[in-house]
């Protein structure tokens, strides 16, 4: 079966699009995110970042950090949360008696929360964007 434990690792950046990335976090650049640069195939979103990172001062690298940081803080918690919203909707699925109110309710809330997630990463990445293009 699928392993649904919510998973945070603590210490690395992770801004993909589902498992296997798009646009993620640096990695390297901060002691505290070692590893959490991930790129999608061999070039993608990941690639086009860590090259425009390495071009920054160390102030812009420090902002970028920030952002970076700031916004997987708020990221996983809501990530964890429609893990267990999604538990509770598979149980709700195959429950002898399913309640179609409680699953329209908990897609609902998936949608809402995916949608913060997205908006989360949409204004990091807006950020980050315009810090690199100011840095050019």
């Amino acid at each position: 079966g699928r392993n649904t434990t919510p998973q945070a690792v603590p210490g690395t950046v992770h801004f993909g699009y589902g498992p296997r990335g798009g646009f993620n976090g640096l990695g390297n650049a901060n002691p505290q995110f070692s590893g959490g640069m991930r790129m999608m195939g061999s070039g993608g979103y990941g690639a086009l970042y860590y090259s425009q990172y390495q071009k920054l001062s160390t102030e812009d690298k420090a902002k970028v950090d920030k952002i970076m940081e700031d916004s997987t803080a708020q990221v996983v918690p809501l990530q964890n949360e429609v893990r267990i919203v999604r538990l509770d909707l598979n149980n709700l699925l195959w429950s002898e008696s399913p309640d179609k109110a409680k699953i329209d309710a908990d897609i609902a809330k998936i949608a809402d929360l995916q949608k913060k997630i997205q908006e989360i990463r949409t204004n990091a990445i807006l950020e980050v964007n315009a810090i690199f293009r100011a840095a050019q």
